[in-house]
């Protein structure tokens, strides 16, 4: 019975401490935390390695908020770190795989490319694609006390070659994630 409830404080405390660890981020000591604003970390963390806008409003009369996600890059031996802010505050820190010291020189295989990736992770193993399209994608956005309206949402598609006699590959990005990976042409 005691062996029971040590296993559960344990499972208890690993979550507590879990739930804390996504509260809140430390830049160089310092803390950040859910509902500051973009300036203060600004001045905490510096300039984010990688901001996308994720949506703002395509209606004149109502208002949607404005979100845009911030990615950090910390290093090999830290985790990136995603910071979602609405209308300029901070509304969530997420935790991505592990950092990396400088992008990619060499091109990755095509198999890297895959679902999930967040941009800064993508860079980090890829590098920089040889070319970027954005466009944007009209969605619904329910708000609670009016009829659905629509929104324009960022969609940005990276191409990678991969030599000669290889196909290329179409990555979609929306909300600062790989969404889909599609197979283009034989070059």
């Amino acid at each position: 019975m005691h062996r029971r409830l040590a296993i559960a404080l344990l499972g208890l405390l690993g979550w507590a401490f879990s739930a804390a660890a996504e509260a809140g981020l430390r830049c160089d000591g310092r803390l950040v935390q859910l509902g500051d604003r973009q300036y203060d970390v600004l001045s905490l963390c510096g300039e984010p390695d990688y901001q996308t806008p994720l949506y703002a409003s395509a209606h004149p009369y109502l208002l949607v908020p404005q979100v845009e996600e911030w990615q950090y890059n910390f290093g090999p031996h830290r985790f990136i770190r995603i910071l979602r802010f609405q209308d300029g505050r901070l509304t969530q820190i997420r935790t991505g795989g592990y950092g990396y010291h400088a992008p990619a020189r060499e091109r990755c295989p095509p198999q890297t490319l895959r679902r999930g990736l967040s941009v800064i992770e993508l860079l980090g193993r890829c590098g920089e694609p040889d070319h970027r399209e954005l466009r944007s994608e009209q969605y619904l956005f329910d708000h609670r006390r009016h009829p659905p309206i629509s929104v324009a949402v960022p969609v940005e598609d990276w191409y990678y070659e991969f030599g000669p006699g290889q196909f290329y590959r179409v990555v979609r990005l929306v909300d600062g994630q790989v969404v889909a990976v599609d197979t283009g042409r034989r070059r």
